[in-house]
């Protein structure tokens, strides 16, 4: 028996080591940054046990033609294409199946098409697209199925699509995509099931939909969609399920709604929500019952109310409202129980009450209801128990009364109310001036 066991392992490594003889193998890095170099580089090489860079990294290069180099089947470490202006095509490259480390396409102005890496299936590291200003789609890298990092596409003038990207089911860590101009869409991330960091999508200016994300259910880390001016809908995210980390969506002018977030029903990390002059609503976190972060809405001046949090019990950080200029009120809170931190409701010049927080018994932050210029009561605090830090009511020209108080047993830092020109009775404080645990630092003068 163990004869036979080692005679199956000699016969094993024998074979092993006759398949490597019949590939030539570069056992170094390779540095190609002149056609001379292209053209002189052996043509029987098949592998290369380092990196490969075919340019210059300081000065554009003058190389053209790579097909020099059509034998070539594997790099072990990076394959970077980088800053050659005369370069229209890398069709030389069309043997090479597997990548250990990096593949960096950078500053190759009049490459329109990456055709030559028809035949690549794997990438080791990251994927990096940058600044190719004529570059039209990324189709040869169709066969691409596996990405052990991330994806990097940015600052493609030129770039309409990624649909070269539709066999990729995941990713080890983010994508990012940034500032390309002519891309209306990411239908080639299609099967894309799991993003195993971040993905961002920033300053596409012409980026009408996302609907390519539609397979998309976890996100491990943070979503950012900012600035892609004319963003309609998020809805591609539909089946996202979860994200662990902070969702940041900001400055897209056309964006209306946020309905795609419809299958999320709990956030571990931060919801910032800022600057997206056109939102109406936020229905779509209708299913939300616990945020573990902080939730921030400001200057969305098309939002009116926030009756899409009607489920939400529990935040686990800040709550701020600020600078929603038509918000009407915020009667979507009325689940909402308890606040991690601070509890900001800040110059919403439409708000005229805070009713929506009747049911929350207490913030373990500062409360601070600050420039509403239309408020005229706090009445939804009836049930707040306790502040943990401040609690400054300042400037809210026609709030009249704060009733809403009434069963505050504790603050425990200052209690400030100021500058609010109409509030005429302010009896309920009594029981807080009663109480020893809380400082009074200043109240303003009361009939």
């Amino acid at each position: 028996m163990k004869a036979n066991i080692f005679e199956n392992a000699f016969r094993f490594l024998f074979l092993l080591a006759f398949l490597m003889t019949q590939q030539i193998i570069s056992a170094q890095n390779v540095v190609l940054d002149t056609q001379a170099k292209v053209d002189a580089f052996d043509p029987a090489i098949m592998v290369i046990n380092g990196e490969l860079l075919i340019g210059d990294f300081n000065n554009p290069s003058d190389i053209t033609d790579l097909s020099n180099l059509s034998k070539l089947s594997s790099i072990i470490g990076d394959l970077k294409i980088y800053n050659n202006d005369n370069l229209t095509s890398i069709e030389g490259l069309y043997g090479i199946s597997t990548i250990g480390g990096r593949l960096r396409i950078q500053l190759n102005d009049n490459l329109s098409t990456t055709e030559g890496l028809s035949n690549l299936n794997t990438i080791g590291g990251y994927l990096s697209i940058t600044e190719n200003e004529n570059l039209k789609n990324i189709n040869g890298l169709s066969s691409l199925i596996s990405i052990g990092d991330g994806i990097s596409i940015s600052e493609n003038a030129n770039l309409e699509n990624v649909d070269g990207l539709s066999n990729l089911t995941s990713t080890g860590k983010g994508i990012f995509i940034y500032d390309n101009k002519t891309l209306i869409n990411l239908d080639g991330l299609n099967n894309l099931l799991t993003i195993g960091e971040n993905l961002q999508i920033l300053a596409n200016e012409n980026l009408i939909n996302i609907d390519g994300l539609s397979s998309l259910n976890s996100i491990e880390r943070d979503l950012s969609i900012h600035g892609n001016d004319n963003l309609e809908n998020i809805d591609g995210l539909s089946n996202l399920t979860s994200t662990g980390g902070e969702i940041s969506i900001h400055g897209n002018e056309k964006l209306t709604n946020i309905d795609g977030f419809s299958n999320l029903n709990s956030l571990e990390g931060k919801i910032f929500i800022y600057e997206n002059e056109n939102l109406k609503n936020i229905d779509g976190l209708i299913n939300v019952k616990s945020i573990g972060g902080a939730f921030h809405s400001y200057k969305n001046n098309s939002l009116t109310n926030v009756d899409g949090l009607s489920s939400l019990k529990t935040v686990g950080s800040d709550f701020f409202l600020t600078q929603n200029n038509n918000l009407e009120n915020i009667d979507g809170l009325y689940n909402l129980v308890s606040i991690g931190d601070a509890l900001l409701v800040y110059d919403n010049d439409n708000l005229t009450n805070i009713d929506g927080l009747s049911n929350l018994i207490s913030t373990d932050g500062v409360l601070w209801i600050k420039q509403n210029c239309n408020l005229i009561n706090i009445d939804g605090l009836n049930n707040l128990k306790s502040v943990g830090g401040s609690l400054w009511l300042k400037e809210n020209q026609k709030l009249k009364n704060i009733d809403g108080l009434s069963a505050l047993e504790f603050i425990g830092d200052d209690l400030l109310i100021i500058d609010n020109a109409n509030l005429v009775a302010c009896c309920v404080i009594q029981n807080l001036l009663e109480n020893k645990k809380t400082q009074i630092n200043y109240i303003n003068e009361l009939p």
